[in-house]
This record gives C-alpha cells, structure tokens and sequence, in this order.
C-alpha cells in the first residue's frame, strides 16, 4: 500500500472521527502513515495497530519489536502492543486517549484536543506522545507533502441553516437513505445518525456534499 491508498481509506475514518472528538483528521492521519508506514507495518498488519499504541485492545495484545529513544539515540526493545479488531477501532483508541488523557493525569493530551494540523502536531509531541525528538517536524512534513489539511478543513462541521435543508422528493429520500444504508453495511461510515437525518428528512445540502466526498476518498 503507497500513501496515497492508505490515506484514500483512513481519511474517512479519520474526518469522520474528528467530527466527533475534536482531535485534527490531519494529525490522526499523518500519525497512522508514520506510526504505520502506511499501513504496512507488522503491527498494522497483524493487530490493526495503526498508531503504535501499547497495552490491550478491544482484540488483546500482540508482542512486537520497536525503536525507543533513549537520551536522543535509537535502541530496540521488545514492547506489548494493543491489538484491535479494526482500522476504526484503532483510530477510535487513538482519540480516545487524547479525550481522556492517562489514568494518572486525565488533562496530559488536552493540549492537543481543538488544535489543527501543525499546531495538533507540536503540540501531541510537547505532550510527549513519542520519544523521537523530531516526531512534530515528521508529522508537519507529512502534512505538507500531501496536504493533509484539507480534512481538518473538511471535517469541521458549519452550523446547519434552516433553507440548507434538502428539497427532496419522497422517491428522492428514498434513494439517500437506500445509498446511507449501504455506506454504513459497507463500513464507510459508521454514524448512524445520518441515517436518522435521512429518515427524518434533515439532512442538509453540506452535509450530504461532505458524504459524497467521503465516497470519493474511497474510490
């Protein structure tokens, strides 16, 4: 898998987990392409691990060799790693840590929740998220390189005006919610909500302009 097809499928995970939690789509993907090699690593590929978290997932654990740095120098140590069932489950640990900190100071990420693209970078790495001392200037160079922005500038969600409602025929509906139903059986997107939009006839113009683009970045 090259950068372009890991972040064509994590994009989606990624902006739609930013609308929830606040954590920058940007920072979440260009941490899984470095974390992961996009998508190549072991621990990718035999735990659905795509952030290098450790301890336990929602599938267990997995043992695995990594890279630690140690006073500035590189050394390999063996390391427990969370195993999940999932890219979205690993995404949603991921932002997950960052919402409700470490079990000794639940504020220790907070710094990072609101920011956006390079500001999210430093300040996850001020944080202490990896011992490589270059970690900030790698994420940045990432979200250069493949603009990454634009998914932070995609996923923030524009307060919903009342003539932005669709103007929808009931054969029309009908054809949004058939096509929702599928994106959510096919684990485009995992938000049921959009469904009980469609349902309830609210969806709005922006909104279903932004699940066409989420079904572009997975083509």
């Amino acid at each position: 898998m090259d950068a372009k097809q890991f972040i064509a499928k994590i994009a989606p995970y990624a902006v739609e987990d930013m609308r929830k939690t606040n954590v920058s789509a940007a920072l979440t993907i260009a941490q899984g392409m470095l974390e992961s090699s996009n998508g190549n690593s072991g621990l990718t590929q035999k735990a659905n691990n795509l952030f290098g978290i450790k301890g336990s997932g929602d599938a267990g654990s997995i043992t695995m060799p990594t890279t630690e740095y140690v006073n500035g120098k590189p050394i390999k140590v063996d390391a427990k790693f969370a195993k999940y069932s999932s890219w979205g489950a690993s995404i949603a640990a991921h932002s997950k840590l960052f919402v409700n900190g470490l079990s000794w100071n639940k504020n220790h990420y907070k710094p990072v929740i609101g920011q956006r693209g390079a500001a999210a970078a430093r300040a996850v790495a001020a944080c202490g998220y990896a011992t490589d001392p270059k970690y900030a200037e790698k994420l940045i160079s990432l979200m250069n390189q493949y603009n990454l922005y634009q998914y932070d500038e995609g996923a923030t969600t524009k307060p919903e005006k009342e003539e932005d409602t669709l103007k929808l025929s009931e054969y029309q509906w009908g054809v949004v919610e058939e096509n929702i139903k599928a994106l959510l059986n096919q684990k485009v997107i995992s938000d049921k909500s959009w469904l009980d939009k469609a349902k309830n006839r609210t969806l709005t113009v922006s909104e279903l302009s932004w699940l066409t683009f989420i079904v572009t970045m997975r083509k």
